[in-house]
């Protein structure tokens, strides 16, 4: 799975994205012949969001989604 620049509004990370050469299709966002990345590059720039979630097991919500409903 790759993401692409569009699928960030973060001027840095948008950066970091099309710094890389590997030019294909977004599998989030759908966008085609882009500049791509695998998002799991971009794990470091989302840790300290990451540890501030703890599983609710009440819930059931995922971290994906619990994530874009706070966001």
């Amino acid at each position: 799975m790759n993401c692409c620049s569009e699928c960030f509004s973060s001027s840095y990370l948008k950066g970091v994205i099309n710094s890389n050469t590997t030019i294909g299709n977004c599998n989030f966002c759908g966008s085609k012949n882009v500049v791509i990345y695998n998002p799991r590059g971009l794990s470091l720039f989302f840790r300290s969001i990451f540890d501030l979630y703890t599983v609710n097991s009440k819930t059931g919500t995922s971290i994906e989604v619990q994530i874009e409903l706070d966001f």
